[in-house]
């Protein structure tokens, strides 16, 4: 039986539309929030800036989480959807086809969908960065409090809430992303055995089949 999580996914134009916006929102979101932790760790910020950052830090969190909440419904969406049709198509190959070898095409609605969902390697790349700048933010403000200088607590909240939403943003892409798909071939060798795939035995040559029957009926009758 298939998981749930391992079904087909079957969106609409619109569905897949708004995925794609979603993963845009998310880079955006992702870019936001590495300014600022630019800003704040190439200055000495304010109690009033480190305020304001924390207070930034939140509300992109906040966006993010409601991103990826969007981004789980729309996944279950496709997978509860049943697709409008099947089509099982059987025939031979053209000689070009024969001949060049060209693969078969595939459903582009399929393709399409699971395109959604690859992990975009610059994509990731971008969030470990991000997520390695605000734990070290962090751990660089946390020093400078021990050093006498207090940053307001909605800093430290602010961060927080930041890198919970950096991982499990993180965490949820790989989750997601499509599994490797075996091809799947079908394989037509009369000639060979279907378990140990060696050639079959054949009847004398020069006999046909209905000589090779009359030998044993003869036999059998001797």
């Amino acid at each position: 039986m298939i998981r749930k999580n391992q079904r087909p996914l079957y969106w609409t134009d619109s569905q897949l539309h708004e995925l794609r916006r979603n993963n845009s929102s998310l880079r955006h979101l992702n870019r936001a929030a590495l300014l600022e932790l630019r800003l704040i760790g190439n200055t000495a910020p304010t109690d009033r800036e480190y305020r304001d950052a924390g207070d930034t830090f939140s509300g992109v969190a906040d966006q993010m989480m409601s991103a990826l909440r969007v981004r789980r419904e729309l996944i279950a969406a496709g997978r509860e959807r049943l697709p409008d049709r099947i089509e099982l198509r059987f025939g031979g190959l053209c000689g070009a086809c024969r001949e060049n070898k060209l693969p078969a095409k595939r459903d582009d609605h399929e393709e399409d969908s699971r395109k959604a969902l690859e992990l975009n390697p610059e994509h990731l790349q971008k969030l470990e960065f991000l997520l390695e700048l605000a734990l070290r933010t962090e751990a660089r403000v946390s020093v400078r409090c021990e050093s006498g200088q207090d940053a307001p607590k909605a800093f430290f909240s602010g961060i927080g809430r930041l890198i919970f939403a950096v991982l499990r943003q993180q965490r949820e892409l790989r989750e997601t992303a499509p599994k490797h798909q075996p091809e799947i071939a079908v394989l037509m060798r009369s000639s060979h055995c279907r378990n140990c795939h060696q050639p079959l035995e054949t009847v004398d040559r020069g006999r046909q089949p209905n000589d090779a029957m009359k030998v044993a009926q003869q036999a059998h009758s001797n």
